[in-house]
């Protein structure tokens, strides 16, 4: 259901895979293939949240691998199957706006990542596949948010965040 419309989506299907193995990503979206016989949307939303200014070297290994390296890999993968549908990339990630300096000297390492994020989704728009990144103005609820306000980090990410069914919502408007 998106924004009141009845809109169905017919055929999905979820998969458990460590997005930073590209062998496993090629499985997952050959998978996808031979079930559907078709690939019409990829969603962007695997992520890595680390919050320290200085976070140790394994922590920055692991922010690029899921975050930048993750996305271009999905995208790699599936990038002529959404050419051949006309399809659609969504990514979770931040408009880049290097006005926002407070954002970035709050945590340069998962900012920069998911910057990555940005720029391998825009670059990968062409005149039949549609690249939109989507980041909310306001937190949502989810694991990652509830972690921030029970560590103290951020007072009411979680409580008073917005439902997740808010961004499904809006990844669909922009996927269809």
């Amino acid at each position: 259901h998106v924004s009141g419309q009845a809109r169905v989506l017919a055929d999905h299907h979820a998969m458990a895979m460590d997005v930073s193995s590209e062998a496993q990503v090629r499985e997952g979206f050959e998978h996808a293939r031979r079930a559907f016989g078709r690939l019409d949307v990829l969603v962007n939303n695997a992520s890595v949240l680390v919050t320290k200014k200085r976070p140790s070297v394994k922590q920055m290994d692991l922010l690029h691998a899921v975050n930048a390296r993750a996305t271009m890999i999905c995208i790699a993968e599936c990038h002529d199957a959404l050419q051949e549908s006309a399809g659609a990339i969504v990514t979770m990630a931040p408009p880049v706006r290097m006005g926002r300096l407070e954002w970035i000297a709050a945590h340069p390492p998962y900012t920069i990542s998911k910057y990555g994020m940005t720029m391998a989704t825009l670059g990968a728009a062409t005149d039949r596949v549609r690249a939109n990144c989507i980041w909310p103005r306001r937190m949502i609820a989810t694991a990652a948010t509830e972690m921030l306000e029970r560590s103290g980090h951020a007072p009411g990410a979680f409580s008073r965040g917005r439902s997740p069914k808010y961004m499904a919502e809006a990844v669909c408007e922009l996927a269809l």
